[in-house]
């Protein structure tokens, strides 16, 4: 089972997404990201690698349109 919570906050996504995880009894984030193919790697964005870095649980990076 698992409980799936979705907020709306306002200033930095990394910085928000962090502060929640940190604030509440949370054990993944999830997030979607988009790739951008640059020579034959793929890089993330900004604020994948700041949440992926700084977060107090694990992170699921999914690509978008992956169901």
């Amino acid at each position: 089972q698992c409980h799936l919570t979705e907020i709306v906050s306002r200033g930095n996504a990394a910085e928000q997404v962090i502060l929640y995880a940190r604030e509440h009894p949370v054990d993944l984030i999830v997030l979607a990201v988009e790739h951008r193919p640059l020579l034959e790697m793929t890089t993330l964005g900004t604020t994948t690698e700041r949440v992926m870095r700084h977060s107090p649980c694990s992170v699921l990076v999914v690509p978008r349109g992956v169901a």
